[in-house]
């Protein structure tokens, strides 16, 4: 139970420090795209065909560790678009919320707690540098954001948020453990969010937020293993020709939304249905008890056998010859032999063939008298001291 508890508290830490990415958000009616403070311009490669901005200091530097591989960001994120082309874009990085709030577009706002915003109609992203790296990873934050402002530019027509947060998320590489265990425990539990909800109104509580950004990264990666990808871009591609979505997700799977929905959850189902077993408490106690039955049982066997040991007593010798010294000048005696006799007080017994010859001799010439030890059975003699 105690590692149980290290395991939820560990998944909670990943879930405060992950992220948090703005929705795209809408260009303000009269656009104003200078910067609120000056900026240097770093170079990146013609290919990328992205213009970067970054205020001066630790913001310059984040962008210029990340501008070399702009090129390959964009070939990557052209590949999963069907190699549509999004068009050239700006980067704008800042450190801090003064900065980032600086290099917005002027009359734009964004939440306070926002990593990230694209601006998919001006072709724009910002970045905050500071709070992108102290939550997870500046490079995927940038990367959710490209995929924001491409989708944005190449599709006109409406597209629900599930997939735009869901696309950003699998071109960004963000799925993580806990989101991970968000989606396996409401797979296992049967509260998935309807899929129709999630496009009518993204929910308002923490829980249901992380909610639906893991299932709409889970949705989304669906379709893309469909095909090996190839079909996900023919869906991308109908977008971009300005069909409607629910149109273009028939034209491009051959089903509607709600039986894909279907098969998504039965899959999650195979994958997570094994949850409750280790997540169930009356499952753990149950468990407990057989352990309990089987320990009690194996113990009751042990002592069964120690006491047939007991009862059975040890294996020993039946005699055991010793020599018996002999005052100077007497007459070696016949051997007396030590006979170990198992359940005796000390285990051992001394056996005589009668009275001792030479302190007969030695009484009878009135040298002394014999005393002996307490008297034992017939023909023996218990441990003792012979005084003369």
């Amino acid at each position: 139970m105690r590692t149980l508890r290290l395991l939820v508290a560990a998944l909670v830490v990943l879930f405060v420090t992950t992220p948090v990415l703005a929705e795209p958000a809408e260009a303000p009616a009269r656009v104003d795209l200078t910067p609120g403070i000056p900026v240097v311009e770093i170079p990146s490669p013609p290919a990328a065909r992205m213009h970067v901005l970054a205020a001066p200091g630790a913001a310059a530097g984040v962008a210029r560790s990340l501008a070399e591989g702009l090129d390959a960001e964009r070939a990557e994120l052209e590949a999963l678009l069907g190699g549509l082309d999004a068009g050239p874009m700006e980067i704008r990085f800042a450190y801090g919320r003064e900065e980032f709030a600086a290099l917005q577009p002027r009359g734009g706002r964004v939440p306070g707690w926002a990593a990230g915003v694209a601006w998919p109609g001006l072709g724009l992203v910002v970045i905050d540098a500071q709070a992108s790296g102290r939550n997870g990873d500046v490079r995927a934050v940038l990367r959710h954001e490209l995929a924001h402002v491409a989708l944005g530019r190449l599709v006109q027509g409406h597209m629900p948020r599930w997939f735009t947060e869901g696309f950003a998320q699998i071109y960004a590489n963000e799925w993580t453990l806990s989101r991970s265990t968000t989606l396996a425990r409401a797979s296992a539990a049967g509260a998935l969010l309807p899929v129709r909800e999630i496009d009518e109104g993204w929910p308002g509580s923490p829980t249901d937020v992380d909610l639906a950004y893991a299932q709409s990264a889970s949705l989304v990666a669906f379709l893309a293993s469909s095909g090996d990808g190839a079909v996900l871009q023919r869906l991308v591609r109908h977008l971009g020709a300005g069909e409607p979505f629910a149109d273009a997700l028939i034209a491009a799977y051959g089903q509607p939304l709600i039986l894909l929905e279907l098969d998504w959850k039965r899959a999650m189902q195979s994958r997570y249905g094994w949850l409750p077993l280790f997540t169930d408490t009356n499952v753990w106690w149950a468990g407990a008890a057989v352990l309990l039955v089987l320990g009690a049982w194996r113990a009751r066997g042990r002592s069964r056998r120690g006491i047939e040991a007991m009862e059975d007593g040890p294996e020993l010798e039946p005699a055991v010859s010793l020599p018996v010294a002999l005052p100077a000048g007497a007459e070696e005696p016949a051997l007396q032999r030590v006979v170990l006799h198992p359940g005796e007080e000390n285990g051992v017994r001394l056996t005589t063939p009668g009275p001792c010859p030479v302190l007969q001799r030695r009484a009878a010439a009135g040298h002394g008298k014999q005393e002996g030890p307490p008297a034992g059975p017939a023909g023996a003699i218990s441990p003792g001291i012979w005084r003369h």
